[in-house]
């Protein structure tokens, strides 16, 4: 009954004109058909909340591509009502509903609505660690936001638990070099060299650097930052005044205060 259901569900999308993939509505998390609360199939309700879901896809699209273009005034609108589509077709405690719960406070965080911003980013993590359990690389993603935000605050000592986590399950989860492990890494020493602990920072931003050398090529604009912050933590170290890294390099004199860790879209 439940295949026979689904295999409705999916013509009647396609006569609709949405976009089904391998029997999923293709979203975020690839919806499953199954997933959406028609316990009897009732063909008008089934296009209600598959008319949710496509709108909702489609804000979702556009949210990115405005976040990508800056634009994070004009995504915020956009987000919110995402947001309120996908609660209303599969429920609050959803993926979909995770995602955007995250994309939106990234969005607040860059408008500088800070208040805001930490109950959403804590609401998608519990979401999705009762979805995808405590390792899933969206998970760390989701640990390293919510560091990342008390990190700006200067909320260190709750920001250190999560940054260790996120790094001990991106070890567990992808081989010793690997771009997100040396994020971590990074993110990590960073909050380490803003206590002052320089001793603790330099190896693992050495480590980030070294695993970062091995992943890209010496050119690759990634390398660049990695390397400036960690001649830098070995400059204060030194008990050298100055707060920035001058040397004869096409960025020379580049300002090395502001942090590395940036809130990211899942």
């Amino acid at each position: 009954m439940k295949a026979k259901r689904q295999k409705a569900m999916i013509a009647l999308l396609g006569a609709l004109g949405f976009t089904v993939i391998g029997g999923d509505v293709a979203y975020p998390q690839q919806l499953e058909l199954a997933q959406i609360d028609v316990k009897e199939f009732d063909q008008e309700q089934f296009i209600r909340e598959a008319t949710r879901i496509n709108e909702a896809n489609r804000l979702f699209q556009q949210v990115v591509q405005l976040y990508q273009e800056g634009k994070y005034a004009e995504a915020i609108p956009l987000a919110e009502q995402a947001l309120t589509l996908y609660k209303e077709a599969v429920g609050e405690d959803h993926l979909a509903v995770a995602q955007t719960l995250n994309n939106l406070a990234v969005l607040y965080e860059n408008q500088g609505r800070y208040s805001e911003v930490e109950p959403l980013y804590q609401q998608a993590l519990a979401i999705q660690k009762r979805a995808l359990g405590d390792d899933h690389p969206n998970v760390a993603s989701s640990l390293n936001n919510l560091a990342g935000l008390y990190y700006r605050q200067g909320r260190y000592s709750e920001a250190e638990p999560l940054f260790k986590q996120a790094l001990a399950m991106h070890k567990r989860l992808f081989p010793d070099d690997h771009p997100n492990v040396a994020t971590s890494l990074n993110n990590l020493a960073l909050l380490y060299e803003s206590q002052g602990r320089y001793s603790e920072a330099e190896p693992l931003y050495q480590q980030a650097l070294a695993m970062r050398q091995r992943l890209f090529p010496d050119d690759h604009p990634v390398l660049l930052p990695v390397s400036i912050i960690w001649q830098r933590c070995t400059v204060v170290r030194a008990d050298t005044v100055r707060r920035y890294l001058c040397c004869n390099k096409p960025w020379r004199c580049i300002n090395a205060s502001s942090p590395m860790t940036i809130p990211v879209l899942l």
